[in-house]
């Protein structure tokens, strides 16, 4: 994000954020009224589609739609028998998921009359991976920026321009507390200070935002160790953030796919807890407790899964809040499995070279038992 006006304070832009009607119109900055918004100014003005795509022939747009076949925002051109898709993903109050991109991008194009000409993902910053060919990042900022350029010259009336500039007034208070927040915790994944944010339901973003902020990381300073450690084509390293249970989630983990099989051995960061995780798509026993207790007995013989120390409440040699030997995930789709310690020191660099010494461990059980 660009550096912020150092007029503001955080205490005010909190209570403009409680005062605007546009904000609590948006429940909490909500993906939705977001994309409806856009939608609205395009539908006022065709010129608005510059703001998402600058190379746009706005002479030939035919329609905008929402939610269309569950894409957030498609903006079609039209010449003669051939329509043009530009799809916009929106992404504040979620993470981007590759493989869900790709799957719109080629669900437009299985149409005959439809080529997808290109798509952005929209988000308080860039994703941290590659982005599938023909999508591109767009953040909030730049995209108020271009609201804001264009606003005053456009089709609209006087009681619009007075919405526009709340919604990129109130929009900028928003990206300001939030970027402020993310300041305050730094590189860590301590996300234990945020009650201000929480009243106005932005935290769950600030906590999203560091597991990417924290994926990068990872993906710069270990990936490629991580993946000498596992120097096995039939292995791969993934490191994903997410959300889950009102906490941030940073997942890295070898994971293996082999004959309809997904088997994964990994660190799940959560809230306050480090994880060691090992989950699979394939597990003999038909019960759910009998998945799990399988996949425990198999993995704690091999060494990866630990004896749970009742008396002292530890597990690897660190303190838990773990009540039992192991806990468990059982879907119909997968088992998962993991024990748990409470993070002390949430630095990113402690964590990460925390992460690396479990995977190493990893690497090894994985070697010697030739998963």
């Amino acid at each position: 994000m660009k550096k912020q006006n150092n007029s503001k304070n955080f205490d005010n832009e909190i209570k403009k954020l409680k005062e605007s009607p546009v904000f609590a119109l948006t429940l909490g900055a909500k993906e939705l009224c977001h994309s409806n918004f856009w939608k609205w100014l395009i539908d006022k003005d065709k010129n608005f589609a510059k703001v998402f795509f600058k190379e746009i022939d706005v002479d030939k747009i035919d329609s905008v739609s929402r939610e269309k076949e569950h894409m957030d925002l498609v903006v079609e051109t039209k010449n003669g028998d051939y329509i043009g898709g530009y799809i916009i993903e929106n992404k504040l109050k979620s993470l981007p998921d590759k493989e869900q991109l790709e799957n719109y991008k080629n669900k437009y194009a299985s149409k005959k009359e439809r080529h997808f000409v290109c798509g952005i993902v929209t988000g308080i910053s860039k994703p941290s991976f590659v982005l599938p060919n023909g999508w591109d990042p767009l953040s909030y900022e730049e995209i108020l920026d271009g609201i804001e350029k264009m606003y005053q010259s456009a089709n609209l009336t006087g009681d619009d321009k007075i919405v526009v500039k709340e919604y990129i007034e109130s929009s900028k208070s928003m990206l300001y507390v939030i970027d402020e927040s993310c300041k305050a915790i730094g590189n860590t994944m301590d996300c234990s200070k945020l009650d201000k944010m929480s009243k106005i339901k932005l935290d769950d973003i600030v906590k999203k935002l560091q597991a990417d902020r924290f994926a990068h990381f990872l993906n710069e300073n270990i990936r490629k160790e991580l993946e000498k450690l596992i120097d096995n084509n039939s292995w791969e390293v993934v490191i994903k953030p997410g959300f889950t249970r009102k906490d941030s989630l940073v997942d890295v983990r070898f994971k293996k796919e082999e004959n309809e099989d997904e088997l994964s051995l990994g660190i799940q960061i959560q809230g306050d807890k480090f994880k060691r995780i090992v989950s699979t798509t394939k597990v003999a026993q038909t019960s759910k407790k009998q998945k799990a207790e399988k996949l425990f007995e198999k993995y704690h013989a091999m060494g990866w899964l630990k004896s749970y120390d009742a008396s002292t409440k530890m597990v690897f040699n660190k303190k838990t809040q773990q009540t039992k030997d192991y806990c468990s995930y059982v879907t119909d789709k997968y088992t998962l499995v993991y024990q748990y310690f409470d993070i002390e020191d949430y630095k990113f660099t402690t964590l990460m070279n925390e992460i690396f010494s479990h995977l190493n461990d990893a690497s090894k059980i994985i070697k010697d038992n030739n998963l």
